[in-house]
């Protein structure tokens, strides 16, 4: 359910039902984030087995909870979600005129509606994305990435170049994907080990970051990493033994350096976006500018110049008296 709606529940709330009872806190700001994006959050828990959902109504946050088999991994794609849970992945598809009669009227704008599901057997789906050619999926137990096809319960498709061979037995805890232009780009994992459970001998010292186009490690020595992403033209992975997200240097977009930043064609958000706060005035101040998202803090006097050129943006920040201070140029796939 897709609910740019919200509920009657306030921080530090609690929701009874017959089973359980659950307690939760959220951030005073959060119901505020919602709305503006017209966004809802879809959770996985695969030790309760439930898959929240949070939206908004009436200014206040609304909490579902949706029974599933040991969830894991979530994708969505414009229409579509798929929820990775036991031995199947499960397709929601939206039905907008369903979402008028889910009381209370006018609640929801979009409905998801289970429509199919494929089994897949017991692989512990940590992480999925939605690609070119149809549903990624990162296969934890058999330490491979892997597609969906009608004749099997699962075609591997890549596997990190340490692991000799396929089997059931978690070699290496591959756990998130970040998908770019449509296929998977980035994997991460815990240990580079190929024994079964052998990632649990040093998990806190042993995760890497792997390019899967050339097998290449981009990290290594990370914390128990997980759910790397590309966004807003950004690397970014979770570092779980830490509790934080960091940076990954893929680029300063210098044309004569690295190479542009790549946008996909039509209007994609969030994917290829370069953000930028330029916020010169008549002096200087503030803080350390120090922010692990800023490829570049300057604390200088200036003015940004963007000069377009067809699906060329070239961007240029000038000082007070003409140098230029950053620069990089995005292009845009036709």
């Amino acid at each position: 359910m897709n609910s740019s709606s919200k509920t009657t529940i306030s921080p530090a709330q609690t929701v009874k039902t017959a089973e359980t009872e659950v307690h939760f806190e959220y951030s005073p700001t959060l119901v505020e984030i919602l709305q503006h994006q017209r966004l809802s959050i879809l959770i996985s828990t695969y030790q309760s087995g439930q898959v929240l959902v949070l939206g908004t109504h009436a200014d206040q946050l609304r909490v579902s909870f949706l029974n599933f088999e040991r969830p894991m991994g979530i994708a969505a794609s414009g229409q579509k979600i798929a929820i990775g849970a036991g031995s199947a992945v499960h397709f929601l598809t939206a039905r907008h005129a369903v979402a008028a009669t889910v009381p209370p009227a006018g609640s929801f704008d979009t409905c998801f509606v289970p429509h199919t599901a494929r089994h897949t057997g017991r692989i512990m789906g940590h992480d999925l994305g939605w690609g070119h050619e149809g549903l990624w999926l990162v296969n934890t137990l058999f330490s491979c990435l892997c597609t969906l096809d009608d004749r099997h319960s699962f075609v591997p498709r890549w596997t990190p170049n340490f692991i000799s061979q396929l089997s059931d037995d978690d070699r290496c805890h591959l756990n998130g994907m970040a998908m770019a232009d449509g296929v998977p780009a980035y994997v991460t994992a815990l240990a580079e080990t190929d024994t079964a459970a052998g990632w649990r001998a040093d998990k806190t010292r042993t995760g890497c970051l792997i390019d899967v186009q050339s097998g290449d490690f981009v990290a290594r020595g990370l914390c128990m990493p997980h759910s790397p992403r590309v966004e807003r033209g950004e690397l970014v992975v979770r570092k779980s033994g830490h509790g934080n997200h960091s940076r990954v240097d893929r680029g300063s977009g210098r044309i004569d350096h690295e190479g542009a930043y790549k946008k996909e064609a039509g209007n994609v958000p969030h994917q290829g976006a370069v953000y930028i706060c330029a916020g010169s005035a008549g002096q200087v101040s503030g803080g350390k500018l120090n922010h692990p998202a800023n490829w570049v803090s300057l604390n200088k006097l200036g003015s940004l110049v963007l000069d377009f050129d067809g699906l060329r943006m070239d961007v240029r920040y000038l000082g007070d008296r003409g140098q230029v201070r950053d620069y990089f140029t995005l292009i845009k796939k036709p």
